[in-house]
């Protein structure tokens, strides 16, 4: 199955990962369509012009290894990766001013609702929040090299790019929903945002800035969580990106549409 998307906004872009089928630095993107929901694109590459409320158009095909109803790539991915970027036609911005109103509109009131149902992708207003650092099991320096490293041969473009993998700490969010129906009280979720672990390459001296820089404390301001699950592991949940924004910024409405908005469009049967 393949389509045309014509109105995606980008909500959440991950740190980069490893493809070793290509050795090669990937991103997972995130983010909402009006006419399709909630979608997941992955991979793409550096040079995508996905960014945060870039609104694009983009060709993509079922990800024959993701049975999530939300997950695609971007159609010749495999065969045409070189020049990925030039297929993504960036439309415009979403506009700033109703940008809270979208996620307010698309907000769940627990993770374990959008579990429930089926869904991988769903926003959340967390009701309590923290952010923390976890040191990551150290790996062995053969582990950390990938092929490219022992080739003598020019380094590749964008070779700076640093993958979760290679950091020392992982970023977590622990937060309670609005409506929490956890068992524990609580949910507590990697972070996954590039916003976070950029902040940790440039300043690895003050990682604790990150938590001031999303205003997830600050009482100005909203905070959303836009989170998505494993294709792996269907019930862990990870933060991809938080959204906020300042109170005093934007009017918002407080009635919630007669027809809800679409979040998913699962295959017709």
């Amino acid at each position: 199955m393949s389509m045309i998307i014509e109105d995606l906004t980008i909500l959440g872009r991950a740190a980069p990962d490893l493809m070793k089928s290509k050795m090669v630095k990937t991103f997972c993107v995130a983010g909402y369509s009006p006419s399709r929901g909630f979608i997941r694109v992955y991979p793409t590459s550096i040079d995508c012009p996905m960014k945060f409320w870039n609104v694009v158009r983009v060709p993509l095909e079922r990800n024959l290894q993701d049975s999530r109803f939300e997950s695609w790539k971007i159609q010749g991915s495999k065969s045409e990766w070189d020049n990925l970027d030039s297929k993504i036609e960036e439309i415009g911005t979403y506009p700033k001013k109703e940008r809270r109103q979208l996620v307010f509109n698309l907000v769940d009131g627990c993770r374990n609702d959008i579990n429930d149902a089926h869904r991988s992708l769903g926003i959340i207003k967390p009701t309590k929040i923290k952010g923390y650092f976890q040191e990551r099991e150290k790996i062995s320096e053969s582990e950390q090299k990938t092929l490219l490293d022992f080739l003598d041969i020019p380094k590749p473009k964008n070779h700076w790019i640093k993958t979760k993998a290679e950091y020392q700490f992982i970023p977590y969010i622990k937060y309670t929903c609005s409506d929490c129906k956890s068992k524990q009280g609580y949910h507590n979720q990697q972070l996954l945002s590039i916003e976070a672990y950029e902040w940790m390459r440039k300043h690895p001296d003050n990682l604790d800035q990150l938590w001031e820089n999303f205003r997830i404390n600050d009482k100005d301001y909203d905070a959303y969580l836009f989170i998505g699950n494993q294709a792996r592991r269907r019930n862990a949940f990870m933060v991809i990106s938080i959204l906020r924004f300042k109170k005093s910024n934007y009017s918002l409405s407080r009635t919630r549409p007669l027809i809800p908005w679409k979040k998913v469009e699962k295959p017709k049967s």
